[in-house]
């Protein structure tokens, strides 16, 4: 798999890894390009230590190595892969203290809420579409989201208005907020629909 210039490749055994130098060595050639193996990492896909696996690497200079006691997730454009809940929670969290930030960041500017609700859809929860798309969240990581969307809207306003009115579009009196969980079932159908089209 390729992107730009990052690339992904799946190996089964030593040899596979041969074949691929070979490959590498012919583009950067043809091309001259150059591959950095110092900053190529591998993943265990089973999570498994596979210490001949990384003695092997180690030999060729690929020195990052994943697994399940890594403490932290492989990002590849933008998408975590992971071995354990662990892993995948301490991205998720990263991701909240993104939005926090940028939630915090926009609320110095003394925007009205419609001003607001226009920020929380298209700049800070733009951050986790993305991830959303394949990823999943637990329906705690939802609710968090819920409760971080509440604060920034409801920002120095009394009462506070409940999250389902804000949800609503504005033409019948909400803000037109795009529920996290929503979207993200509407974009996993969009892909699934793709690979399993209506005859």
């Amino acid at each position: 798999l390729g992107y730009a210039d990052d690339a992904l490749f799946f190996l089964s055994d030593f040899n596979d890894f041969h074949q691929l130098q070979n490959a590498l060595s012919l583009y950067s050639r043809a091309s001259n390009a150059k591959v950095n193996y110092h900053k190529t990492e591998a993943i265990s896909l089973s999570g498994a230590r596979q210490t001949a696996w990384q003695d092997f690497l180690q030999s060729a200079g690929i020195n990052a190595w994943h697994d399940y006691r890594s403490l932290s997730a492989v990002r590849y454009l933008g998408y975590p892969l992971t071995s354990t809940n662990s892993q995948l929670h301490a991205f998720l969290e990263g991701l909240l203290v993104k939005l926090r930030t940028a939630s915090d960041m926009h609320l110095q500017r003394g925007l009205s809420v419609q001003g607001r609700s226009t920020v929380i859809n298209t700049l800070i929860m733009s951050k986790i579409w993305h991830v959303l798309r394949v990823t999943p969240v637990s329906k705690q990581f939802h609710q968090r989201i819920r409760g971080l969307v509440t604060r920034f809207l409801m920002y120095k306003m009394f009462p506070p208005v409940k999250y389902d009115i804000l949800t609503l579009p504005k033409f019948i009196g909400g803000l037109g907020i795009l529920d996290s969980r929503l979207q993200q079932q509407a974009m996993q159908i969009r892909w699934l629909s793709s690979l399993f089209p209506l005859s």
